[in-house]
C-alpha cells in the first residue's frame, strides 16, 4: 500500500476526502511515520485536527496507524495547527502531526507534520512512500490540554489589554472558540464574526488572503467603527488586518510592520521573505538596517531557511509570520498579538507600492510546473530569481508566475515603480505568453483589466 502521489504534496500531504484522500491513507501515513519515527529512536507524537467535517475520523484513523507501530500519541484534540507545533515545542515530545485542510475548500484535507527540531516535507515525505514498515506493537495514547498552557502564554504577553475595538473574524474555522478566551487578553473591547465552527464554511472561504473572504470583516469594521479587525485562515496559521477606515493590508505591508517592530530591540535583524513580496518593502527594511533575504514561498520552506540563517523573523505574502522568539513557527494567534502590541497605533509609512495582490488562478495540476520551465526556457540566464518559479526584475518593477505546491494553482504578481510602468511591466508578460494559449485565456477570463487597459 501506499500514497497517492497526487496527495504527497511539497510541504504537506493534503487531498480531497474520498476522492483521493481516503480513511486507509490516514491509517497506512500513521503506519509509516511510526515506523519512521522508531528508526530514528523517536516515539512521540502530538495529534490535533481543525474543525472539518471528515477532520474527526482522519485523525481516528492516523492515531491507530500510528499506535500499531508503537506510537505514544499526545492527543491534543480539536485545536489550531499552532497549538500543536506550541506543545511539540513545549512538552517532551518528538513530533506533531495537525490533521486540517488550512485555507482550502471544504472538501479537503490533509496533515501537516512537523519535528520538534525541524519542518518535516519535501524529501521526508516521499520516503514515507517506500518505508520498511515495522512490525504490530501496541502503543500508547493520552490526551492532554495544551488550551491552557497557550492562554497563559499569550496573557504574559499583555499585561493590560490594549483599549481598543477589535472585530475578530474567524470564518467558521478552528480558532472561533479559543479567540473568544484569548481576544478579551488582548482588548478591552473585542467583537466577534463568525466563530462557531462549521466546516462548510457557509459565509466565507477561509482564508485572509484573499480580498473577497474580507469583505464582510471590512463591513463589520465599519458599521461599528471599530479600530481594527482581525481575520484567521481556517486552522490558525495565517492571519489578515483590516484597518478602521476598512483598508485591507497587504501580507507583506503586515511582514513589513511586523519587521520594523524588531528594529528597536535587534540590531540589525535578519529577516526572510517569500519571492512574491514588495521591492519597495525589502529596500526600505535595507534601508532600516535590516538584513533582508528572499525565500521560496512555503512554510516549510521558510521555517528551513530560518534556521539555516539563524533569521529572526520571516513573513510570506499569504499571511504566515514566524518569529524567533516563538520557536520560528507560523502561528496566527501569536503574530496578531504581536501586531497589537508593538504595531497599533501604525505609525510607520508603509512604502507605497503600485502593485497587484496575489492572482491565483487555476491551471492544471499536471502542467502548472512544466508551463514555468517553459517560460524559463525563453528568457536569458541571470535575467530572473528562479528560487521558486520565475521573479524576473528590471529597473523599472518586477513580475513572478510560480506553481502552487498545495493546489492546482498558479500564483501571479506585478509590481511597477509607477503606474505607467505596471502597465507596460505587464504587457511585457503578456507579450511573453503569447504561445501559451490556455494560460491567455484563463488570464483573459479571470483578469480581463489586464487586457482592456494595454
Amino acid at each position: 500500500m501506499s500514497l497517492s502521489p497526487t496527495i504527497v504534496r511539497q510541504y504537506d500531504i493534503r487531498g480531497t476526502y474520498l476522492k483521493n484522500l481516503f480513511e486507509k491513507d490516514a491509517y497506512f501515513f500513521g503506519h509509516s511515520f511510526g515506523s519512521w519515527m522508531k528508526d530514528v529512536k523517536k516515539k512521540t507524537v502530538v495529534i490535533g485536527c481543525d474543525g472539518r467535517y471528515s477532520s474527526p475520523i482522519l485523525k481516528e484513523k492516523l492515531i491507530q496507524g500510528l499506535m500499531s507501530v508503537g506510537a505514544h500519541v499526545i492527543d491534543v484534540d480539536a485545536v489550531p495547527t499552532p497549538f500543536v507545533y506550541y506543545a511539540v515545542q513545549t512538552y517532551p515530545t518528538d513530533a506533531g502531526i495537525m490533521v486540517t485542510g488550512s485555507h482550502n475548500p471544504k472538501d479537503d484535507n490533509g496533515f501537516k507534520i512537523t519535528l520538534k527540531e525541524r519542518p518535516f516535507f519535501g524529501k521526508d515525505l516521499e520516503k514515507l512512500q517506500n518505508q520498511n514498515i515495522d512490525v504490530c506493537h501496541s502503543g500508547r495514547l493520552e490526551t492532554y490540554d495544551v488550551v491552557a498552557p497557550y492562554i497563559e502564554m499569550i496573557k504574559s504577553m499583555f499585561k493590560v489589554p490594549l483599549n481598543c475595538r477589535v472585530v475578530f473574524d474567524t470564518g467558521n474555522g478552528i480558532v472561533g472558540p479559543f479567540i473568544k478566551k484569548i481576544a478579551p487578553i488582548m482588548v478591552t473591547d473585542p467583537h466577534f464574526l463568525y466563530t462557531d465552527v462549521d466546516g462548510n464554511f457557509p459565509n466565507h472561504a477561509p482564508d485572509p488572503s484573499d480580498q473577497d473572504a474580507m469583505v464582510n470583516l471590512q463591513k463589520e469594521v465599519k458599521n461599528i467603527q471599530a479600530d481594527l479587525g482581525i481575520a484567521f485562515d481556517g486552522d490558525g496559521d495565517r492571519f489578515g488586518v483590516v484597518t478602521g477606515h476598512g483598508d485591507l493590508l497587504g501580507g507583506d505591508e503586515l511582514g513589513f510592520l511586523l519587521a520594523c517592530s524588531l528594529l528597536s530591540s535587534i540590531p540589525s535583524p535578519t529577516c526572510l521573505f517569500d519571492i512574491k513580496t514588495s521591492a519597495g518593502i525589502l529596500d526600505t527594511l535595507k534601508h532600516h538596517g535590516a538584513k533582508v533575504l528572499l525565500s521560496p514561498s512555503g512554510h516549510s520552506l521558510i521555517k528551513e531557511k530560518m534556521k539555516q540563517m539563524n533569521a529572526d523573523f520571516a513573513g510570506e505574502v499569504s499571511g504566515h509570520f514566524f518569529f524567533k522568539s516563538h520557536f520560528s513557527f507560523d502561528d496566527g494567534l501569536y503574530a496578531a498579538c504581536h501586531f497589537l502590541k508593538h504595531c497599533y497605533p501604525i505609525n510607520v509609512t508603509i512604502p507605497k507600492a503600485f502593485s497587484t495582490p496575489e492572482i491565483r488562478i487555476p491551471y492544471p495540476e499536471e502542467d502548472k510546473f512544466h508551463i514555468i520551465e517553459r517560460i524559463k526556457s525563453r528568457l536569458s540566464e541571470g535575467q530572473f530569481i528562479g528560487i521558486d518559479g520565475i521573479r524576473f526584475e528590471s529597473d523599472t518593477g518586477w513580475w513572478l508566475i510560480r506553481a502552487s505546491h498545495t493546489q492546482a494553482v498558479l500564483s501571479l504578481r506585478f509590481e511597477g515603480c509607477s503606474s505607467h510602468f505596471l502597465t507596460k511591466i505587464i504587457a511585457d508578460f503578456l507579450e511573453l505568453l503569447k504561445n501559451e494559449t490556455e494560460l491567455l485565456n484563463i488570464l483573459q477570463e479571470i483578469c480581463p483589466q489586464f487586457f482592456n487597459h494595454i
